[in-house]
């Protein structure tokens, strides 16, 4: 298994938002949802995904977000940002069970 880094932002918009989850297949992958933060309501977009370890420009990471957002909604407020990494299968087959043999106890759970 390896390591796969990407990145999130949740902006505001006054502008009506679309329901449910989409997924944009072409590199860079992009994911686009809505979700609840108290009576505000959210777009989360995530990717810029890369191996961890790779040389990548945090902040232009972000930009790209940001400049997804402001094409989608003129007014888009960034209210959060973050990042995490994924363990990922060299054949990309979805996994559960234990991370190494040398790491008793400690499980993953993937999905691609």
């Amino acid at each position: 298994m390896y390591q796969e880094a990407s990145y999130a932002i949740a902006i505001e918009t006054s502008e009506e938002l679309f329901q449910g989850m989409y997924i944009k297949e072409e590199e860079p992958i992009i994911s686009l949802r809505t979700a609840k933060d108290g009576d505000k309501n959210l777009v989360i977009i995530g990717g810029m995904g890369h191996r961890v370890g790779a040389k990548i420009d945090l902040e232009e990471a972000y930009n790209e977000l940001e400049k997804i957002a402001t094409k989608m909604y003129s007014d888009a407020k960034v209210l959060y940002k973050w990042g995490t990494q994924d363990c990922v299968t060299l054949d990309k087959i979805p996994y559960i069970g234990e991370y190494s043999k040398i790491m008793k106890k400690i499980y993953v759970r993937n999905r691609l």
